[in-house]
């Protein structure tokens, strides 16, 4: 018998989370470490409903004492269970019926250029591109309007010039010309691989 739970091989974890029913299975992964290393992100959409999977987690954290910290928590809009650091500290709070992780913040426009998502007390920069809160860098206001204003004129030099612009995600998000892009927030790399982007494409259509 192991003499504590990080003796116990993660193979023997998976075996004993197979075996635990889902609302109970996620309540676990919750409110234990070791296990939830091992318990899978998604949480068996075949017996638990996103409904299901939120009542879970709220009946938990109403259920635990106030000083009890949690490890993960559920966007109540993916109903995906995440680390707390995928959510701004206004989010990452118990008993937060309503959460919103930052991935979904950004996609839904919640944290734009001009509403930045707080972590740890340090305000980051959502980038639309890669869905992800990233440390502000030097001068990033002024690198992100020069590589917004150089990917218009790629935009701009199209053949449909004209009408409505837009920019497909690889995962078939659209940015809609021009009326997102001004407050839209990018971090360096996704800023440099939209306009290379743009100018192959550009180039293909010459």
């Amino acid at each position: 018998m192991p003499a504590s739970l990080k003796e116990v091989p993660p193979e023997l974890f998976k075996i004993i989370l197979s075996h635990i029913p889902p609302v109970d299975y996620l309540k676990v992964k919750l409110v234990s470490k070791n296990f939830s290393n091992w318990a899978s992100t998604e949480f068996k959409w075949t017996d638990m409903t996103k409904g299901e999977v939120v009542q879970g987690q709220t009946s938990l954290e109403a259920s635990l004492p106030r000083a009890r910290r949690l490890k993960h928590f559920i966007c109540t809009h993916c109903g995906l269970v995440k680390p707390t650091n995928k959510f701004s500290d206004n989010q990452a709070v118990k008993t937060n019926y309503k959460r919103i992780c930052i991935s979904c913040g950004i996609s839904n426009k919640i944290y734009t250029k001009r509403q930045l998502p707080k972590i740890n007390g340090e305000e980051h920069i959502p980038c639309w591109h890669c869905l992800k809160a990233v440390p502000k860098y030097d001068n990033w206001e002024e690198i992100l309007e020069s590589g917004k204003a150089d990917l218009k004129k790629l935009l701009g030099g199209s053949k449909t010039e004209g009408r409505l612009q837009r920019y497909i995600t690889t995962d078939g998000r659209v940015l809609e010309w021009v009326y997102e892009l001004p407050v839209l927030g990018f971090c360096k790399p996704c800023l440099e691989l939209m306009m290379r982007h743009k100018e192959a494409a550009s180039r293909l259509r010459r």
